[in-house]
């Protein structure tokens, strides 16, 4: 999440700075990233989240944190009001969810996301397989998806059951919508079987899923769309694992080196006076000829 901050992202990216590709765990404002982790490990701001075999703890120990009033903040998706929020007030009846922008570059002052979905085929577009066996009546289906009426049904769900049309014109969910059942990865009032914009088919305009939204849950969305998008490699770019492998070889495990890593250092297990020798170990890993496969790649698309 703070990686931006460094004008960086983790992994392969775009440095914003250069125009070039750069592989962030190996970025001297990597460094600077780690320092203020350490600080912030150091104070107790943070807690370990790693397990033994230098991997993010999964969410039974993040889910415990924050069921238990314990976590001040993290990272989740705008659903976390219905997913989380009733499971804590259960044991902070005060408690609130407060959406915060993206940080904000120290750099050049831009806030950067670090969510690399953003660029990719996702919520506004579907596409039809070529190995589909029925185009025509795909393209039909998707046609009625779009439309009005289309839309309203998979906003809205079935009048009479899901939601009903007042005098006004507006639309109310029904006691049998709010009903909570388990789905999806959760539980969820039943309306959001239709209104889930994450699992829902693409709506436009008037049925977009915010019409069936609680504000909160709008104005997170709106704050979170503000962001750039330059630093993401684009997720058109396709390189195989057997030009990654041709890089650094099929053995090689350099994200497994940097999680281990970027542990030691945040906790001070491994002091950053040896950070020098952690990018030279990278770079013997061959991560410098891996930069150089995704450079190729990008400016081949760039060039098109």
């Amino acid at each position: 999440m703070f990686y931006p901050a460094y004008n960086m992202l983790t992994g392969i990216y775009v440095d914003p700075d250069t125009g070039k590709i750069g592989y962030g765990e190996y970025t001297e404002k990597y460094k600077e990233f780690l320092t203020t982790m350490n600080k912030w490990y150091s104070e107790g701001l943070i807690d370990d989240i790693y397990d033994e075999n230098y991997n993010l703890v999964g969410s039974d120990v993040t889910d415990e944190h924050i069921y238990g009033d314990i976590a001040g903040s993290w990272k989740g998706l705008a659903n976390n009001w219905e997913q989380r929020l009733p499971g804590i007030l259960q044991k902070n009846a005060n408690a609130v969810l407060v959406a915060v922008p993206w940080v904000q570059s120290t750099m050049n002052s831009k806030k950067y996301t670090p969510n690399t979905y953003y660029s990719t085929i996702d919520r506004t577009t579907v596409c039809i397989s070529v190995d589909c066996k029925y185009p025509e009546a795909a393209a039909t289906l998707i046609d009625y998806m779009y439309s009005e009426e289309g839309g309203l049904y998979l906003t809205w769900g079935v009048e009479g059951e899901s939601y009903v049309t007042n005098d006004d014109g507006t639309r109310s969910w029904t006691e049998a919508a709010d009903e909570v059942i388990d789905y999806y990865d959760g539980s969820f009032p039943r309306k959001f079987t239709y209104a889930m914009a994450h699992v829902s088919f693409p709506r436009l305009d008037q049925n977009d899923t915010s019409a069936t939204r609680e504000q909160q849950y709008v104005d997170a969305c709106e704050l979170w769309a503000d962001a750039e998008l330059d630093m993401i490699y684009p997720k058109a770019i396709s390189v195989t694992q057997d030009q990654h492998n041709a890089a650094v070889g099929a053995e090689s495990d350099i994200g497994g080196y940097i999680a281990e890593m970027q542990m030691k250092f945040i906790t001070g297990e491994e002091p950053l006076t040896n950070f020098d020798n952690y990018l030279d170990t990278l770079k013997k890993m061959g991560i410098e000829d891996l930069i150089a496969v995704y450079q190729d790649a990008y400016d081949r698309y760039q060039a098109r």
